[in-house]
């Protein structure tokens, strides 16, 4: 899901910038942008998500086959 991928690159931000913030603050906050960025934006987080999906089932395949 994008907006997971989203929600997480935020936090991550908001770290960086020493802000602290609890997920029930970061939720809301999240949302509220993420409805307003932009369609690429979305999309960007979307084909993310996909790739990060992909990766995790190529690791899981290769440790279930090891």
């Amino acid at each position: 899901n994008g907006f997971i991928v989203y929600r997480k690159n935020l936090n991550k931000h908001l770290e960086i910038l020493r802000e602290r913030i609890t997920m029930q603050q970061l939720s809301p906050l999240a949302g509220s942008l993420w409805n307003s960025e932009p369609v690429q934006v979305k999309e960007f987080y979307k084909e993310l998500s996909e790739k990060i999906k992909k990766l995790h089932n190529n690791r899981v395949e290769n440790y279930i086959k090891n």
